[in-house]
């Protein structure tokens, strides 16, 4: 009879050592082949940050012009409207009381706890790390943040579709009349930055990274829930994927690293917006401080209402509508009809449950009518049927003349949004 080696033997025998060691090298391996990985598609994206570059250098060219034009320095017109309140964060804090900050006249009260922290503090430590001034701190982290998301976007967009695919669609990106506000001292481009590598993340199997930027989106927008239920969805959807695997696991030792690392992304997403938020109730002294600030802000959810109502009164006077009035109105119904072609295509679901959020926080959210196209910027991929649709032409002249159009009336846009119409973006 064969002696068999006992269970204490079996766990340390050589063999199950040396697999406990391979592990440890795979785990190695596969974090070198995502820094790899990473680098591959820097190079590979190096055309559509190129595209994105010379597209948003037309637009900042144009607003040059047209700020000399109307004798206002550009650098005022970049670190205008809601720069100012991320500079106020940025040198002395957040509001400890509700409606402090007496604006526009009687009625209009608002507090700077709307604003998410983590642009402000990003603008207030590069500051004191460099020689710039908190505007320019502020535009260099925006500028940079610009490049990150059209890195991303081309990502998202090459790892679904095509390079060309990508290429196109982080140019679209720079083309739409709301990108002005990646070249100003605002959010959105660090945002998208952060969601669409959140995404890419997500998309690729990358959970730790996918939660761990999420996180950072919940500390800059609101809409950051947005981006974190769409990872938590990915999540879940990923582990009703692999159930069985999934208990099998749970019946082991060890359970599957990867599993762990599932968890642990889909359980980290939240918690930027979900601190921020607790954060303002414990400092307001009510579970529902955001959401009493957001009231004084007269930014309420009423599912549609006033945006309904801002759109009928486009209509019945339909001779004398603002321009960007109608630039809203119809970029707003174009989003809808690019979110259900997005479906009909079969995006993945990610994709579509984080374009519906933006586009529902766009719409739902009863505040400025002018900032609603700002709000759909962050939902890169409902331009992908429009980036799949032109890289389908492959006669270089109309392509051209596509883009250069498209370039051009959103660099006039954008020019006329910041010097000519009267109300914030």
């Amino acid at each position: 009879m064969t002696n068999r080696p006992s269970q204490r033997d079996a766990r340390s025998s050589p063999d199950l050592v040396g697999a406990r060691v391979s592990d440890q090298d795979n785990h190695d391996r596969s974090r070198s082949a995502v820094v790899g990985s990473l680098g591959q598609t820097l190079r590979s994206a190096l055309p559509a940050l190129a595209g994105y570059v010379l597209v948003r250098a037309v637009s900042l060219g144009v607003l040059a012009v047209w700020a000399h034009v109307k004798h206002r320095p550009l650098m005022r017109v970049l670190v205008t409207w809601d720069s100012g309140w991320y500079l106020m964060i940025a040198r002395e804090g957040y509001d400890r009381h509700l409606s402090v900050h007496h604006v526009g006249g009687p009625g209009w009260q608002y507090n700077n706890l709307a604003f998410f922290p983590l642009y402000p503090y990003a603008m207030r430590a590069l500051h004191t790390l460099s020689p710039w001034t908190l505007e320019q701190a502020g535009l260099v982290i925006s500028w940079t943040s610009a490049l990150a998301a059209a890195w991303g976007i081309y990502a998202v967009a090459e790892h679904l579709y095509s390079q060309r695919v990508g290429i196109l669609a982080a140019a679209l990106w720079g083309t739409v009349p709301a990108a002005v506000v990646t070249n100003m001292a605002y959010t959105e481009a660090l945002f998208t930055a952060l969601c669409a590598w959140s995404l890419y993340a997500a998309l690729t199997g990358h959970w730790i990274w996918a939660g761990a930027l999420s996180f950072p989106a919940g500390l800059t927008r609101a809409a950051g829930a947005a981006v974190v239920v769409a990872v938590m969805a990915a999540g879940l959807i990923e582990l009703w994927n692999r159930r069985q695997t999934f208990g099998a696991g749970l019946n082991t030792s060890p359970v599957d690293a990867s599993l762990w690392r599932l968890l642990a992304g889909v359980l980290l997403a939240p918690l930027g917006l979900a601190s921020y938020l607790g954060w303002v109730a414990v400092r307001l002294g009510t579970y529902d401080g955001y959401f009493q600030v957001q009231k004084d802000w007269g930014a309420t959810f009423d599912v549609g209402a006033g945006t309904a109502h801002q759109i009928w009164k486009i209509l019945a006077s339909a001779t004398n509508i603002p321009l960007w009035y109608a630039v809203v109105t119809v970029g707003l119904c174009i989003a809808v009809v690019l979110l259900v072609v997005s479906a009909a295509g079969r995006q993945p679901a990610p994709l579509l449950i984080y374009s519906a959020l933006n586009l529902t926080i766009a719409v739902g959210v009863n505040g400025s009518y002018m900032s609603r196209l700002r709000f759909l910027l962050p939902a890169f991929p409902l331009l992908f049927p429009l980036a799949m649709a032109l890289a389908r032409v492959r006669t270089p002249v109309p392509l051209w003349t596509l883009l250069t159009a498209a370039t051009a009336t959103g660099a006039v846009l954008g020019g006329h949004l910041l010097l000519v119409y009267p109300l914030w973006p």
